[in-house]
């Protein structure tokens, strides 16, 4: 532990350096950007552990001429920390802290611009979602400049955003991403996952892993569903009746009724 300890603090005098670093050419350190984002420790969506603020601080590499992002901080998030104060308050102290030293005149001399998802991230006048505002909360304290703001909602997530909403304008997609959702819940976890292995290797067709809608997976992923459901379709009616007769023995949490229903998909019978 000592020499892990050790060695971690080593690499954050190491980045500190590569930070302030001036650019050959120019003879000043590169401007940097700022983006944070919640994240829960452990396996799946919804964990029991704690939610670390991930840092990531990007400059322009004094040595490669190339934009990077390393990690500078990952704070605890304490109950209540989820308001833009708050994480406001996280990032500039994690900011402040590491030895890369950018209290807020260092960050007022060099922050080009901070970012996150929507939750870190007002956005402008058209937005329709809820916010922290944590990056504008961010932005103002460091710059007092009220016509001027650099914050940037990812694009990531706005594209994920646009998508999953031409989707719901669509009955007939959006109820092929329901279904795909209830095929992952059924067969993508735990016992469901063996029992689909089982079936598919029962009927000697190739396993193919369930490509649902859930979790933190976006468009490109999601794209997958609608052939995935096609390619194990036999595999997963077989499934359904498995699951069905495994209940009729007496065994399983879920209801007949729950097995053989589909929202909106009628009965699998």
């Amino acid at each position: 532990m000592e020499v892990e300890f050790l060695a971690a603090r080593i690499l954050e005098q190491l980045d500190a350096h590569c930070f302030n670093r001036k650019l050959p050419g120019i003879g000043v350190p590169s401007d940097l950007h700022l983006t944070q984002d919640g994240v829960g420790i452990g396996f799946g969506q919804f964990t029991r552990n704690e939610t670390l603020l991930m840092i990531c601080l990007g400059s322009v590499s004094a040595i490669t001429g190339k934009l990077y992002a390393p990690m500078l901080s990952a704070p605890v998030m304490y109950l209540g920390s989820h308001s833009g104060p708050v994480l406001k308050k996280l990032v500039l102290a994690a900011c402040r802290d590491h030895p890369v030293a950018l209290g807020l005149p260092a960050l007022a001399k060099r922050l080009a611009c901070t970012g996150g998802d929507g939750q870190m991230v007002r956005a402008g006048p058209d937005a329709r979602h809820n916010s922290s505002a944590a990056c504008e909360l961010i932005w103002s304290e460091v710059h007092d400049n009220p016509d001027l703001t650099c914050t940037v909602w990812d694009n990531f997530h706005r594209v994920d955003n646009a998508t999953m909403r031409a989707v719901r304008a669509v009955p007939a997609a959006e109820e092929v991403f329901k279904v795909g959702k209830i095929l992952e819940n059924e067969f993508g976890y735990g016992e469901g996952s063996s029992l689909f292995r089982g079936v598919c290797n029962f009927l000697g067709e190739p396993w193919h892993a369930v490509k649902g809608t859930g979790g933190n997976r976006k468009v490109v992923y999601h794209t997958g569903t609608p052939g995935n459901i096609l390619q194990n379709f036999r595999a997963y009616a077989v499934g359904f009746h498995c699951k069905m007769e495994w209940k009729r023995q007496g065994h399983g949490k879920k209801s007949l009724w729950q097995t053989r229903w589909i929202p909106g998909g009628g009965n699998s019978n």
